[in-house]
């Protein structure tokens, strides 16, 4: 069996023999001392066991023959045993580098060895070495802080001497822990001991003992670093070879690094040339790696090396990367560097290094560039980069496809970044060496188009191609108005050439590139062309797309030009002729003043119609989009129509044959939403009528405004005879216009000072539409938007009136009561529909006779009676609606408005009489509480009801309160009286309650709120300031354990909850004897925390008991205080530190002495306090 496998059975039977003594020892089978012993010396023969397998292990290192091994494969040393030096237990190294293979050898497949979990032994020793290290720590910051408050008074040889003296210390407690076999001990100290050798050897460098060269500041003090390094290397290698310690191998490769660039610095004149040489050694390091990793004296690092040096090469390469210099030899260090990770991808086959290489190889590439002679040709000199990158994708395509892949992409992406550098360098006029890059980035692009044969490539050689002649052009002095023009022309014959009529194998990959950058270019031409306001070229250039089109549709049988082909020709000579107008105002004055621009759109939407009907019979396309498009730019036409000055004849003309026009789309393709531009063109047409008639009375411009409604109404019913959809759409659009009349009457009645009856027209249509309307929706929606016509009809009435104060809630009455008596007139159906409405309404005007009576104050005399009565008729009438239709939980809304009502009118009262009118409506609402509902929530079938007449009731007495606290009463009896009334309120509605759980939810409240009448009864009397916070929250208490313990008793939570709430007043209590400061306080808190003991003691009640003894104790703390909190706070570093070494030690060697230990008796004692102590409650 191999070794692996032994070493898996050896670990499996240690697991089981200690599961099986853990049994022995729960079921007190075996004493204590039995099972430290057994224990003991199982762990001694498994580490004898271990041992033998580690020599086997190394004499077959040093048989095996290095050259054998193949190189490249991931080597796995499964012989590797470690043993952990915080916790004892196996730990078993395995080391996975990712490397590439030979083609001839395969790499072997080990089994994952299983995951052991930790004994309670092994957690034991885990935890002795937590607080083990946590004392070292404490002796360390102690000791530090003593030494450097004595520092100053030693010389430079004593306190170098001190501090090697540290290091020889903890050298010696290690090697005494070791003697005593505490191996957590004296691996702690010896590590300590070998962190100290670099700060001893650091001193002395510091205080020159080695003479000012080997100084810190001296010109050897790299020398010094490069063998204080070796020897501090020595050290933790001998360490990290004796222990296995991940630790010690971690600092020994940091040390190695260290000392090597010590050593780098003291043979480099300059920080360029240190780079340059740990860049060199990182390569060679990198190169040599499979050989140096198998040497036999770094077996221990051997699982790590890998990582090691992965992470080296980033640390240093970003080291490299961040110290920016202007030299030549920093431009190298950059492009080695890069050669690392192209390694790292290649030979290793680590994924994403690519990617680095890419952007490190760029960046020291530019910097090369512009640190030599190839600066002055820097832009040809960026387009050969990505040829670099194409390079290394045709060499690693066959052999590694994806690293040739990536290459390949990151090509493109450079010849992007390329290409926007290159652009970005324009403005140096280098308009030559841009072209000559151009091509060669579209040369690259050819190459992948011809290799690869996909289209996608040839897009940016076009692209390339045509922004390479506008730099020629530019190069040779050629205006930008000529290039852009010729290039348009150049586009044509590309399309024409490239697209339209290329039938060669050899370029068909370039057709639709050449349709795509021509089509784009011509129109990018087209915009510039438009900026510059040249409106003959554009015109004409259009004309000429306009003809591409064309010739494309004859020409090309592809599905998009058979779509693109009508809409492209009819919308180019379109938008050709338009802007032919623009340049016809231009050349000619007589066209300026005789043709407006709504009158040439009108004669081109007549042009389109007519070359769609001479195109029919080619293909019926060219008929559609020909009618759309006049259509469109006749509604243009409408649009524009007030543009320039014309007769109003010519306008309505126009207006006529807009609408004609869009009436004959109606009826050629029987589209109900084309009746939208019909409707919108008549409208015009109606108004127009009005610049005809020319009439300026302001009467007839008020009815002539709100007649419009009507008018299209019957415009409806005429022409629901032949369509019922433009029935429908003049219906709705009479509606709208309805709307629009009713807010635009209310202004022109009021500026013009019409007649109101005039706004009896919009009204009267929604009375009809809402007789007529036959579907529900309708009757409501007419109905409802009636009413507030009728609301503003009354307000309009009101106009003539000087005094607006209250006019609004006048309005709102007398609309409320026209609605009223409707809704009492009408049907089932009807009160149905208007009850809907007028509950809402109601409400809303109760709200605006409380913002009246708010803003300008209730009305006096005989007024007030009417409001009164108005105002409670409404709320009357409001509630009734709502308990006609089963409104129960919206009767709050209306009791709210009560309330806000009747609280601002008691303001106006006298006290007694306010007082009477709130203490009258709480009973009010008491009585109705008792007779209807039995509870505040109750369920009556599948109806949840809310008693909201108990709620405002207690709202009633609250108000009652705030108005005797408002006035600031003197009168202490009434004071009184009136706050016992809130818990007299809560114990009367607790009689005529049903449920058990509210009524003691109502006897807490009055319990709680008992504390009101308190308050009102402690101001009538003085108290001591010694004891005003513990006559406040004395009660408190007692009221809270009242409640905890015989309403809402739930016993543990209540026990807990109890104790949080005690402890808070507790809290409370010592804040404030803290906040005094006085005999007299401490005397306080002193009786009441006895007192909290004795009653707990007493009664077992943990929560006082607890809380007495805490507040005890804190008052013994802030007692003493000053007999231990000035010693130096170093000195409890060092005795906590000790405290703890020595704790942990002793555990330690008890365990190895298999002595008892105290925790039987620790744990006998903890659950006898504990059963005595759960009996309290």
């Amino acid at each position: 069996m191999n070794k692996p496998l032994e070493r898996t059975d050896l670990e499996k039977r240690r697991q089981v023999f200690q599961q099986e003594l853990d049994t022995l020892w729960e079921k007190r089978l075996i004493p204590k001392t039995d099972y430290i012993r057994i224990g003991s010396v199982y762990d001694r023969h498994y580490q004898q066991m271990v041992q033998r397998l580690h020599s086997q292990q190394t004499v077959k290192e040093k048989e095996a023959v290095v050259l054998d091994q193949p190189v490249g494969i991931e080597e796995t040393n499964p012989e590797r045993i470690e043993l952990s030096t915080s916790s004892g237990e196996v730990v078993e190294r395995q080391e996975e580098h990712s490397s590439e293979a030979r083609s001839d050898t395969k790499a072997p497949v080990y089994q994952a060895e299983p995951i052991n979990e930790k004994t309670q032994e092994q957690i034991r020793e885990r935890n002795i070495t937590a607080v083990l290290i946590t004392g070292v720590i404490l002796l360390l910051f102690g000791g530090l802080i003593w030494a450097t408050s004595t520092w100053g008074s030693l010389n430079s040889l004593l306190k170098v001497f001190c501090i090697s003296a540290v290091s020889v210390f903890f050298a010696g407690m290690a090697y005494l822990a070791a003697r005593l076999k505490i191996r957590q001990t004296s691996f702690a100290f010896l590590t300590l001991a070998s962190l100290f050798v670099p700060i001893a050897l650091l001193s002395a460098s510091y205080y020159q003992i080695f003479g000012p060269y080997l100084s810190l500041k001296g010109d050897g003090r790299s020398l010094f670093g490069f063998l204080g390094g070796l020897l501090c290397l020595a050290i933790y290698y001998k360490i990290a070879s004796r222990f296995t310690s991940k630790l010690f191998i971690f600092i020994a490769l940091v040390t190695f690094v260290i000392t090597f660039i010590f050593g780098f610095n003291y043979l480099a004149p300059t920080l360029e040339v240190l780079c340059l040489l740990i860049t060199v050694f990182n390569l060679l390091l990198l190169w040599k790696m499979d050989t140096i990793r198998d040497w036999p004296f770094l077996a221990v690092f051997r699982p790590y090396f890998f990582a090691f040096v992965q992470f080296k090469i980033f640390a240093e390469g970003f080291i490299v990367f961040t110290l920016f210099s202007s030299t030549v030899i920093y431009s190298i260090s950059l492009l080695l560097s890069s050669l690392l990770f192209l390694i790292l991808a290649v030979k290793y086959k680590k994924r994403y290094y690519n990617f680095v290489f890419s952007v490190l190889f760029t960046y020291g590439y530019t910097h090369f560039i512009y640190n030599t002679i190839l600066e002055e040709t820097a832009v040809i000199a960026f387009a050969c980069l990505p040829l670099i990158f194409t390079a290394l994708h045709v060499w690693l395509v066959r052999t590694n496809p994806y690293l040739g892949k990536s290459f390949a992409y990151t090509s493109m992406t450079v010849s992007l970044l390329s290409f926007l550098y290159i652009n970005a360098l324009s403005y140096q006029e280098h308009y030559a060496q841009i072209v000559l890059a151009l091509l060669i980035i579209a040369a690259q692009y050819i190459f992948y188009a011809d290799r690869e044969q996909k289209a996608v490539y040839t897009y940016p050689v076009i692209g390339l191609v045509n922004l390479a002649l506008v730099y020629l052009g530019l190069a040779f002095d050629v205006s930008l108005e000529s290039i852009f023009t010729s290039l348009f022309l150049i586009q044509v014959f590309s399309y024409l050439g490239f697209y339209l009529f290329n039938n060669l194998d050899q370029l068909k990959l370039y057709k639709k590139g050449a349709l795509l950058y021509s089509s784009g270019i011509m129109v990018f031409i087209l915009l510039i062309k438009f900026a510059q306001m040249d409106w003959l070229i554009v015109s004409l250039f259009l004309a000429i797309v306009s003809g591409l089109f064309l010739l494309t549709d004859f020409k090309d049988q592809s599905g998009w030009s058979k779509q693109a082909g009508p809409f492209g020709f009819i919308i180019a000579l379109t938008v050709s002729l338009i802007i032919l107008y623009q340049y016809a105002v231009e050349v000619s004055l007589w066209y300026e003043e005789t043709i407006i621009i709504s009158v040439h759109l009108v004669g081109i939407s007549l042009i389109m119609l007519m070359l769609g009907y001479l195109l029919r019979n080619y293909t019926k396309r060219y008929f559609h989009v020909g009618f759309l498009t006049g259509q469109v730019i006749a509604m243009l036409a409408y649009i524009s129509v007030y543009i320039g000055e014309s007769h109003p004849f010519v306008i309505t003309d126009i207006m006529l044959i807009v609408t004609a026009i869009n009436l004959t789309s109606v009826y050629l393709y029987r589209k109900h939403p084309l009746w939208l531009a019909v409707i919108f063109t008549s409208f015009g047409v109606y108004f127009s009528l009005f610049d005809l008639i020319g009439s300026t009375n302001k009467e007839f411009i008020t009815a002539f405004c709100l007649f419009a409604s009507l008018f299209f109404m019957v415009v409806s019913e005429v022409i629901g005879r032949y369509s019922e959809s433009g029935r429908t759409y003049y219906f709705w659009f009479s509606h709208l216009v309805n709307i629009v009349g009713v807010i635009l009457g209310i202004g022109l009645i009021y500026s013009f000072d019409s007649s109101p009856f005039w706004y009896l027209m919009p009204l009267s249509l929604y009375c009809i539409s809402a007789v007529r309307a036959k579907i529900n929706w309708e009757q409501y929606s007419f109905t409802y938007i009636g009413f507030l016509t009728l609301f503003v009809q009354t307000m309009l009435f009101f106009k003539d009136i000087q005094n607006t104060a209250y006019l609004t809630a006048y309005a709102f009455a007398i609309s409320a009561g026209i609605i009223s008596v409707l809704w009492m007139l009408g049907n089932c159906k009807w009160k149905e529909i208007i009850g809907y409405y007028l509950i809402p309404y109601l409400h809303f005007s109760i709200i605006v006779y409380i913002s009246e009576s708010f803003i300008n104050g209730f009305p006096s005399d005989w007024a007030l009676v009417f409001w009164i009565i108005s105002a409670v008729l409404q709320l009357v009438f409001a509630g009734y609606l709502l308990l006609k239709r089963k409104w129960s939980h919206a009767i709050a809304g209306t009791l709210f408005l009560s309330f806000l009502f009747f609280s601002m009118y008691v303001q106006t009262l006298s006290l007694m009489a306010c007082l009477s009118v709130l203490l009258i409506l709480a009973a009010l609402m008491t009585g109705l509480s008792s007779r209807w509902v039995k509870g505040l929530v109750v369920q009556k079938g599948e109806e949840t009801l809310v008693d909201f007449y108990r709620i405002f009731g207690l709202i009633y007495l609250i108000q009652l309160n705030y108005q005797l606290i408002n006035i600031e009463s003197t009168n202490a009896g009434l004071d009184i009286g009136a706050a016992c009334l809130i818990p007299l309120y809560f114990l009367v509605i607790r009689t005529f309650t049903s449920r058990q759980a509210e009524k003691q939810g109502y006897l807490s409240a009055a319990l709680i709120l008992s504390l009101f009448p308190y308050q009102k009864i402690l101001e009538q009397f003085t108290i001591p300031e010694v004891i005003q916070a513990e006559v406040w929250i004395l009660p408190l208490l007692i009221i809270s354990s009242l409640l905890l313990r015989k309403l809402y008793n739930m016993g543990e939570t209540t026990q807990q909850i109890e104790i949080g709430v005690v402890a808070f007043f507790f809290f409370l209590l010592i804040l404030d004897a803290v906040r005094g400061d006085t005999l007299n306080d401490a005397l306080v808190i002193g009786t009441i925390s006895l007192a909290a003991i004795l009653f707990g003691f007493i009664r077992r009640y943990k929560s006082y008991f607890l809380a007495g003894i805490g507040t005890i104790l804190l008052n013994i703390y802030m007692n003493t205080k000053s007999l231990w909190g000035y010693l130096p706070w170093w000195l409890y570093l060092i005795i906590g530190g000790l405290l703890l070494i020595s704790i942990a030690s002793y555990f330690e060697w008890k365990k190895q002495k298999e002595n008892r230990t105290s925790k039987e008796i620790l744990e006998k004692n903890k659950q006898r306090f504990m059963k005595w102590f759960h009996q309290w409650k």
